[in-house]
């Protein structure tokens, strides 16, 4: 029997980056997840056309995930895919596991990255501009920021492949918010910080009769603040403060 080799698990991780490439309404992510299958199939099924075919046709169904995520579903494919090659179980039993995976995979992805690490590095990038002037300083900020966002996305890409093809059918007990902890509370302190420095600089250069600009400042903060805590909508915890102050520009200018 043909074993995935680690080209086959390189070539699934490279393949990841563009599971959305083929989103539709559908599927979903479906065809691009077939995508990256295809190198389990070229590997397990090279010498049986029928059976190739019958692969990728059983991974074109349905399927929806975080696209960073993804790779803990398509390591545990990968795995059960070789012991349907094997004669282990049937072909229906990973449908089972991969509808399991739905949920825990966008919920996990949209709570770390959609709604902790994005709005944290940019807030930092927002505090950097506030305090940083020179060319330099602001490009160091620029690949600091790169690095933050996209640290974490690359760890759990690979670490989701490779746990994935570990654990197997047991993929669904480390899909746990507690693992991701950590995470959370790292960029969860770094965006507070920023949003402190960027309130500390405006306050301290706002004029000391200017009580209408520090005013609207002050309510856009709690909006969004009352909006990320009580209702966890964070692009709205952004865009709503943002319209607000452009109102409340756009009249104070006419009147």
């Amino acid at each position: 029997m043909y074993k995935i080799t680690r080209m086959d698990f390189w070539k699934m991780f490279l393949r990841s980056f563009f599971i959305q490439s083929g989103w539709n309404y559908k599927g979903m992510i479906s065809l691009g997840f077939t995508f990256a299958m295809e190198p389990v199939a070229r590997r397990l099924y090279k010498d049986d056309p029928g059976k190739y075919n019958n692969f990728l046709r059983r991974n074109l169904g349905f399927f929806n995930a975080h696209p960073y995520f993804s790779t803990y579903a398509l390591g545990a494919m990968a795995r059960l895919e070789e012991r349907i090659a094997a004669g282990e179980i049937t072909v229906d039993q990973p449908d089972t596991l991969k509808n399991a995976l739905i949920g825990p995979l966008g919920a996990l992805g949209d709570q770390l990255f959609w709604a902790v690490i994005k709005p944290a590095v940019f807030a930092l990038g927002v505090a950097a501009f506030f305090i940083i002037d020179d060319i330099n300083g602001r490009a160091v900020v620029l690949s600091l920021m790169f690095l933050l966002y996209n640290g974490p996305h690359l760890l759990i890409r690979y670490l989701g492949l490779k746990q994935g093809y570990n654990q197997g059918f047991s993929v669904c007990h480390i899909l746990k918010a507690e693992r991701f902890r950590w995470v959370k509370l790292l960029y969860g302190f770094i965006g507070a910080i920023s949003v402190g420095v960027v309130a500390g600089v405006y306050i301290s250069s706002i004029e000391m009769n200017d009580y209408w600009g520090f005013t609207v400042f002050l309510i856009a903060v709690l909006i969004a603040g009352y909006l990320k805590a009580y209702r966890s909508k964070t692009y709205w915890a952004m865009l709503l403060p943002l319209l607000f102050s452009v109102l409340i520009g756009i009249i104070s200018s006419i009147l």
